[in-house]
């Protein structure tokens, strides 16, 4: 007799220990007869059902099966056979569509589904039997396990938290040592534990869950900025000893776009833009044809730099535009568009079943993938953000609108060319010098001026006639 469900008790795969030991025995010619008081408990599966038959009819295996006629060679035989074998499979798939809308509504209604997470534990009664319907309440013990795994995720990675809690022989979630793959499984639960329930192991659709969260959004978000800024090549910008600010928008007085250049003197290292006309770094020529010269001498990087962001730093915001924007916002926020959460996350959703299928195709390599599906679920995450925290946001980064100095003054190389970029539209630099910074279109109210011009290194805005202030 083999009794065996490998795991698979739906029969559905081959994939079983105890059938492939029965399959050796048949094979093997010591087996006259199979009995089984139902032909499910072959398999599931037409196609396997029919190949074991005809294992059994080429080796002279007899199969006796419950109801079934005695023997299976005959045409009507292997017609019952056949048919039982369509009615198991076809009952084992809709046993699996009830057990697959069962838990789409436990999930529509914010219930968790699986083993018990870390941290949490299913609600009992007095007689220790699951209170229905099921409820995941707090354990501290495990809480504060969950809370020091957030609390270090900020500046350390997950080998060597494991490592620190081995030495610390802090309570491990399941028996053996602390892991990184340990320390993983407890972050990939985040939402969870953050009070919302996800679909499946791609954790798609979060949306609030009936349990209470044990982390709160500042230990979220404080974690998962660590563990963003620790990937590699994520958030950072590339490996280059130079920046240039003014890469592709400086130009030479006779048209020609310059480009940065260095050279290492003494040890230092000196940044230039320079007219790759006057250069000599090929031939250049003009709108009618003719040859463009130029004996416009280099540019010192620090200086131009110097210049342009100072004249950047005049832009400003009125502290009452700020104020009327936000009623603006709190306005709409308070009368949101019907629908429109939905269809944000119905789109998202599909990006996402997207990036899975080119990544199942091949089209896309592993880290591009994830990278892609960790994005859309960070927008996925965003949406279910009360709408107090967008006028939160938008009240800490007030401050930056009004006073583009100060901004400037902290930022990045990386983002401070991304600003000029916004900003600034043609920078036109001659006798070794910044002479005009010609602002966008759409900048150009901010600064009450259409360009900027510099007098003795000093910066010099003028409103042209018909430039009206700036308006929201």
């Amino acid at each position: 007799m083999i009794r065996d469900s490998g795991g698979h008790n739906s029969g559905f795969s081959t994939e079983r220990p105890g059938y492939q030991r029965f399959l050796q025995l048949i094979r093997s010619g010591s087996v006259t007869a199979v009995s089984a008081f139902d032909q499910s408990r072959f398999n599931r599966n037409t196609e396997n059902d029919l190949a074991l038959l005809r294992e059994c009819v080429a080796r002279g295996v007899r199969l006796l099966i419950g109801d079934a006629p005695e023997s299976l060679i005959t045409s009507t035989g292997k017609l019952t056979y056949s048919m039982k074998a369509a009615v198991s499979e076809h009952y084992r798939n809709e046993q699996s569509d009830r057990m697959k809308a069962m838990f789409t509504r436990t999930f529509e209604q914010g219930g968790h589904r699986g083993s018990d997470p870390f941290g949490d534990r299913t609600a009992r009664d007095p007689l220790g039997r699951v209170a229905h319907p099921r409820q995941l309440v707090a354990c501290p013990e495990e809480v504060a396990v969950v809370h020091r795994v957030f609390e270090e995720l900020r500046e350390r990675p997950f080998s060597e938290i494991s490592d620190r809690f081995n030495d610390e022989n802090i309570l491990r979630p399941s028996p053996g040592p602390w892991s990184a793959d340990a320390v993983k499984v407890i972050w990939d639960r985040r939402l969870l534990d953050a009070g919302f329930v996800v679909l499946g192991r791609r954790r798609l659709d979060p949306r609030p869950g009936r349990h209470e969260p044990i982390i709160s959004e500042d230990q979220l978000r404080d974690a998962t900025a660590g563990v963003e800024g620790r990937k590699r090549g994520r958030g950072k910008p590339p490996k280059s000893r130079r920046t240039y600010l003014l890469r592709g928008l400086l130009f030479c007085s006779c048209g020609t776009r310059m480009r940065g250049d260095a050279r290492l003197v003494g040890g230092r290292d000196h940044r230039y833009y320079a007219c790759p006309v006057s250069d000599g770094r090929g031939r250049w020529l003009g709108p009618d044809g003719e040859e463009v010269r130029c004996d416009e001498r280099r540019v010192r990087a620090e200086v131009a730099e110097r210049l342009v962001l100072e004249a950047a730093a005049n832009l400003g915001l009125p502290a009452e535009a700020i104020t009327a924007a936000r009623e603006e916002l709190r306005q709409r926020l308070r009368v949101p568009a019907p629908g429109l959460s939905d269809r944000q996350r119905t789109s998202l959703k599909a990006r996402l079943d997207k990036v899975q299928d080119m990544y199942e195709w091949g089209h896309l390599q592993e880290a591009e993938y994830r990278a892609k599906r960790e994005d859309l679920e960070r927008q996925l995450l965003l949406l279910l953000l009360p709408d107090h925290d967008k006028l939160v946001t938008f009240d800490r980064h007030r401050e930056v609108l009004v006073s583009m100095a100060d901004s400037i003054a902290i930022a990045k190389p990386a983002r401070r060319q991304e600003l000029l970029g916004m900003l600034v539209e043609r920078i036109v630099a001659s006798g070794r010098q910044v002479r005009d910074v010609i602002w966008t279109p759409a900048a150009r109210p901010f600064f009450g001026a259409d360009r900027a011009t510099f007098e003795n290194g000093v910066v010099v805005l003028a409103r042209p006639e018909g430039l009206e202030p700036p308006t929201l």
